[in-house]
């Protein structure tokens, strides 16, 4: 039966059966295709489809299309653009319908101006098929955000088997479906998230577990990185590299960007190897200018030049039966070049000032996050230091190519800083792992080291890590896709603004203390059941609830 058949009674009943029927469903796939079956069937439309907003937020996919009276679709309706030219697109009617969230009722396409309608042209077309009505309603989540459309065609009279508009009646009953369907489909959305979260989470332990153990036995029975963290791929790499190369006097450049943890994976190198018992020198050759780099590198006799008052012994001679590394090589001087390609090919260094060279015994490796053939091309390094020093090149992997690797390396970090400030910061909120998750940290290790340690300074005793806690260059990029999402909304009414910002503020709150309704609602100066009421009101307490269990196993896993 209809909707137009249908006594409102029976039209309300059928929509509280289908509400309990949605809720019940777990898979989103099926949860989308039982949508667009019953309001096909509510309506008699011939076309159900349903986009869905991607992570992005620019893009409105195809997600459903049930079509019944064609059995192959020759030619498919493509992702829908949300901004063109860097505005809104308002020309394509679904993602008006998105960004307006106001229902769109056309009776007929192909006599209807206003609109972009090629794509329903083409798709006609392709398909030898003729689109005749149109019904686009917006999936709409608690926070008034369009998260998908859902669009019906051709609405098809049951008496006369002729195709017709959909009467102006039918939109406030398919609307009020839509957004019910809409809180059940982001319920469904936020589950699956948590539950992929914590999926990644118990994996990643997993491996750490396992290859951390795994990779200390390749690389040999004495050799521990234990100050290095990473299982994925390209780290993996980096160790077997490593193991090659460890008990060699091979010279070693290391290559990587800024914060990528050049030093460290340098002395690791040192202290696993054979010359372990020897010193290990490092010197950042941008940090001195030339002139006293090269006192600190080949040190000096007693008056060989103004001011030298005693000899010197310089980190060249020093770093002798172990290792000198060498950082950022790529901005030394050409002149400092020459004299250490001469260190590199003579094994022998001669202070400034003195008469003879002395011979000594070193391992060299050197570190740049420039492109030395770059600075080669470009006349700022010597090609034949180049190929000395190139005799056993590793690439370190920037963080935002070593996701997997994040988790931990978060965890490690907190607990460090925690028990250096004396600060029992135990918990990470799922918002804030989420910001920091999609942050790329272009400053890399580094980077992720000085955020976390600000965020414990920041962080209260015994609480939990927050947004608020992060720096605004996190906080930053993640409102830039947020300002996405907020555009879908078009303006509102001070009630509406309001309830948001008390919703966002609850839901705050109840992560910073685990979901806990009394702790909750003593912080926010109200009564529990005033907090009750609220999380009712802006339907808190499902989708809250629902991904409470995942969101307690993930801080566990984690910390």
């Amino acid at each position: 039966m209809l909707f137009e058949e249908m006594p409102p009674a029976q039209v309300m009943e059928d929509l509280i059966k289908l509400t309990t029927m949605l809720n019940t469903e777990r898979d989103i796939n099926a949860l989308l295709n039982k949508i667009v079956e019953y309001a096909r069937k509510l309506t008699g439309a011939e076309v159900g489809r349903i986009f869905i907003l991607d992570k992005s937020k620019r893009f409105l996919h195809l997600s459903i299309s049930q079509n019944d009276a064609l059995t192959n679709e020759n030619r498919t309706i493509k992702p829908i653009e949300l901004f063109k030219g860097g505005r809104r697109n308002m020309q394509d009617i679904t993602s008006y319908c998105a960004f307006t969230g106001k229902v769109m009722n056309i009776d007929n396409i192909y006599q209807f101006s206003g609109f972009d309608l090629q794509p329903y042209y083409q798709y006609d077309k392709g398909n030898n098929y003729q689109t005749y009505s149109l019904l686009a309603v917006p999936f709409r989540n608690h926070h008034e955000e369009t998260i998908g459309v859902l669009q019906l065609t051709n609405l098809r009279k049951k008496t006369s088997k002729k195709l017709g508009a959909f009467p102006a009646e039918m939109e406030n009953i398919v609307a009020a479906f839509a957004s019910q369907a809409a809180v059940t489909l982001n319920n469904m959305q936020l589950i699956e998230h948590n539950e992929q979260l914590l999926q990644l989470m118990n994996e990643t332990n997993r491996k750490l577990a396992e290859e951390n153990q795994t990779l200390r036995k390749q690389i040999s029975r004495h050799q521990t990185f234990t100050d290095i963290i990473g299982t994925s791929k390209s780290m993996r790499m980096v160790f077997d590299l490593m193991a090659k190369v460890i008990d060699t006097n091979a010279t070693v450049l290391l290559n990587g960007e800024t914060g990528t943890g050049k030093e460290l994976i340098a002395k690791s190198i040192h202290f696993n190897s054979i010359r372990k018992k020897g010193n290990f020198v490092a010197q950042n050759c941008t940090a001195l200018p030339e002139n006293l780099l090269e006192g600190e590198l080949f040190g000096y006799m007693k008056g060989a030049f103004s001011g030298a008052d005693k000899d010197k012994k310089g980190l060249i001679e020093y770093a002798h039966g172990g290792t000198l590394f060498l950082d950022e090589i790529g901005d030394m001087s050409l002149g400092l070049q020459a004299k250490l390609l001469r260190v590199l090919q003579e094994r022998e260094v001669r202070p400034l000032g003195a008469l003879k060279s002395i011979t000594v015994d070193i391992r060299i490796v050197a570190a740049t996050h420039h492109s030395l053939p770059e600075r080669i091309e470009a006349g700022e390094f010597r090609e034949d230091l180049y190929y000395r020093l190139n005799v056993f090149p590793i690439e370190l992997p920037p963080l935002r190519e070593r996701k997997d690797d994040l988790p931990a390396l978060i965890s490690y970090f907190l607990q460090q800083y925690s028990k250096q400030y004396g600060k029992d910061v135990v918990r990470l909120s799922p918002s804030a792992l989420e910001q920091l998750t999609q942050y790329d940290f272009p400053g890399n290790i580094r980077e992720l080291k000085n955020t976390l340690e600000r965020a414990v300074l920041m962080c209260e005793e015994h609480g939990t890590v927050l947004p608020e806690h992060l720096p605004n260059e996190i906080l930053q990029a993640q409102h830039q896709s947020d300002d996405t999402a907020l555009a879908l909304c078009e303006s509102h009414n001070l009630k509406t603004v309001t309830g948001r910002y008390e919703a966002s503020i609850i839901r705050r709150r109840l992560d910073e203390y685990g979901g806990n309704q009394t702790k909750t609602a003593a912080s926010l100066g109200i009564s529990r059941r005033a907090l009750i009421d609220k999380m009712q009101r802006y339907t808190i307490a499902s989708s809250h609830s629902a991904g409470q269990s995942s969101q307690s196993k993930l801080k566990e896993l984690l910390f």
